[in-house]
């Protein structure tokens, strides 16, 4: 039986565009938690009076992106990544993102998205805490 090739999260990092024509791309500072893009395909009934044994039929509708959720302890003075990510969201403004991933061969997903959601976390007995929603705008990109 052959090895498994499963690879660990720790180690994997975001990183926030800067915008420039030569975009710079920044980690966005002590990742904790990282989840989606949760993409998805809708459908368009294609139904007729003639379908096939009076069952619907469907296409492939528009593809979206779905939504990345992370969580980062939050560190005030990161003025790069952390700072550029919360004036984005207050700018409320498109930019370009990666995500990438520990493996060995470092497998980058791109995407361009919008923050949609940043909240802080502060439990009495836990680190403080910044939350992100990024809403994927277009079609991510990956690159093994």
């Amino acid at each position: 039986m052959a090895a498994t090739a499963a690879f660990l999260g720790f180690g994997t990092i975001l990183k926030i565009g800067d915008g420039g024509g030569t975009e710079v791309f920044t980690e966005v500072a002590e990742l904790l938690t990282l989840s989606g893009p949760s993409m998805s395909v809708g459908t368009v009934d294609a139904t007729h009076t003639a379908s096939p044994d009076t069952h619907r039929e469907y296409l492939a509708g528009i593809a979206d992106g779905g939504e990345i959720s992370c969580s980062f302890n939050w560190k005030p003075t990161d003025t790069n990544g952390q700072a550029a990510a919360l004036t984005r969201a207050q700018a409320r403004t498109k930019g370009n993102w990666q995500i990438v991933f520990s493996n060995t061969d470092a497998s980058v997903l791109a995407f361009s998205g919008i923050i949609t959601g940043f909240a802080w976390e502060t439990p009495l007995d836990g680190t403080v805490k910044l939350n992100l929603t990024i809403k994927v705008s277009g079609k991510p990109t990956l690159t093994v």
